[in-house]
């Protein structure tokens, strides 16, 4: 505590483990989301029998056992754990239930006794009335959550995807709060592979990682539990090319404000581009609130490129 010379800051952080599992999972906060159903439980669950065991995950090492605490905050959840993980070990060997996490004597005993934490998950965790969407809505649960990573306990954290369609983008973004996103050191996100017979994605991206991807397949003799069928696969792009691409990419976007927001809010814009595009009306409202579109609207209801917009269009 206190002040210290900056190397000593430096050495001691690179003598901190930087992930739990490398490369997949941080020692600090990872964030596991996906659409309903897809399958983030059994895949958490199958996480926790890894770490709990000592047997890779995903084909990736553990390293030693760890005791994990387990927090289930969907009403039923305990008996659907039950049914899967005893499958794999009726024991439930070095793996402790926590019956509230928001209790401050259940917060205590895990920071004392448990190794991991696994949060299943995030909206049963928030507060009733909580606004997922705010900052000050989620603020006081991350905070909570930070304080058991602060005392060297790393978190795992079950979390829902936007809807796709409705207006809400592809599902693909992370439900909520701009906040929630830039939470986690690590992000796992698991889809559905479109390809039937139970194969999935899973994209990894975060802090001290790149970007990766892995074809996974759902289920085989031992129990539901994925097994990874295609090497992990960075996703790696010449950066001019990236760049060109993205300004080409944010040019269509407000060419497309321009030519079919004309008469429309701010908000309404944005979930006229979340139709179209990829991400949520929020991650669009933000978008355009920050200029991070080339576009701009000279009062209300009125759009119109940006200069810098009408001179790449016109190159």
């Amino acid at each position: 505590m206190g002040v210290i010379p900056m190397i000593e800051a430096v050495r001691k952080m690179e003598a901190e483990n930087l992930f739990l599992v490398e490369g997949l999972i941080s020692g600090a906060v990872t964030l596991v989301y996906g659409q309903p159903k897809v399958g983030k439980s059994i895949m958490v669950r199958q996480l926790i029998h890894s770490l709990a065991n000592g047997n890779p995950f995903l084909d990736v090492p553990t390293g030693k056992t760890k005791r994990v605490a387990v927090s289930l905050t969907d009403a039923g959840s305990l008996p659907e754990f039950k049914e899967y993980y005893g499958k794999l070990d009726p024991t439930f060997r070095d793996v402790l239930f926590v019956e509230n996490i928001r209790d401050d004597d259940d917060l205590r005993m895990v920071i004392e006794h448990a190794d991991v934490l696994v949060i299943d998950n995030l909206d049963g965790l928030l507060p009733p009335q909580a606004d997922l969407t705010q900052r000050n809505g989620v603020r006081p649960t991350i905070e909570r959550v930070n304080g058991v990573v602060g005392s060297g306990i790393p978190v795992i954290v079950v979390h829902h995807a936007t809807k796709a369609g409705m207006g809400y983008g592809s599902g693909k973004s992370i439900n909520g709060s701009q906040f929630i996103t830039s939470w986690p050191r690590v992000i796992l996100h698991l889809e559905e592979n479109g390809q039937g017979g139970g194969t999935h994605k899973l994209t990894v991206r975060g802090n001290h990682t790149a970007e990766k991807v892995c074809r996974l397949t759902l289920g085989d003799t031992s129990g539901l539990r994925f097994s990874v069928t295609k090497e992990w696969e960075h996703k790696e792009k010449p950066k001019r090319e990236s760049n060109r691409a993205n300004l080409d990419k944010r040019l269509a976007q407000a060419v497309y404000v321009v030519d079919n927001c004309q008469g429309m809010s701010q908000n309404k814009a944005a979930e006229k581009l979340a139709e179209k595009y990829e991400k949520s009306v929020q991650t669009w409202r933000k978008y355009l609130g920050e200029g991070a579109i080339p576009v701009k609207q000279v009062r209300s209801g009125v759009w119109e490129l940006t200069e810098q917009a009408e001179k790449q269009r016109a190159a």
